[in-house]
């Protein structure tokens, strides 16, 4: 069953170059990835500094390994360190249509 994964990230209003710059690294690898199947990006119309992310995949395994994929982890691990102010993320399963 497909998930939507919703993740928002704010990030320090000095750290928006290195943010971009990032993510322009990171995406065509993202694209990449097994069992995604879309994605889409949005900002924030109240704080340009507030990003989310929309994506759908297969499953949730493929989240999970994705998480774990290198490159991912090494941005993760440099948001934090480097620009990102907080972050949630969140899944949803479809509900099943009545038969």
């Amino acid at each position: 069953m497909p998930v939507l994964s919703l993740f928002t990230i704010e990030i320090k209003p000095e750290g928006e170059q290195e943010f971009l710059k990032d993510l322009r690294e990171i995406l065509p690898i993202a694209s990449k990835a097994k069992g995604l199947l879309s994605s889409e990006m949005f900002t924030s119309s109240d704080n340009k500094y507030k990003y989310l992310f929309v994506t759908e995949w297969e499953n949730e395994e493929d989240i999970q390994a994705w998480l774990i994929q290198p490159d991912h982890k090494r941005l993760i691990i440099k948001s934090k360190q480097t620009y990102q102010v907080r972050h949630t993320r969140r899944r949803f399963l479809q509900i099943p249509k009545k038969k």
